[in-house]
């Protein structure tokens, strides 16, 4: 679960969108009527935000630093640093 947790944290610290991120996990909104009537997959936009966190963990194996090309230049940023 750390791996999981750590994923959902920076991604959600990068600006993605908390659905996107849960449905990435597999977490199920359960019987509420958001899980009920809330039935979208995400798909475009879970492979961009997981080809973002690849580009986040890809420098960490090399040991360099992940910076984010993504996003507009206004938009505020974390800069996730590898920690291991």
């Amino acid at each position: 679960h750390d791996l999981r947790r750590t994923g959902s944290t920076l991604l959600n610290e990068l600006g993605f969108n908390r659905d996107w991120t849960e449905k990435c996990l597999a977490h199920e909104e359960g019987k509420s009527s958001r899980g009920v009537y809330n039935k979208a997959e995400y798909e475009l936009q879970r492979r961009h935000m997981l080809q973002e966190w690849a580009d986040v963990v890809d420098p960490w194996v090399d040991g360099r630093t992940h910076q984010p090309t993504l996003y507009p230049p206004t938009m505020q940023l974390i800069a996730p640093e590898a920690r291991i």
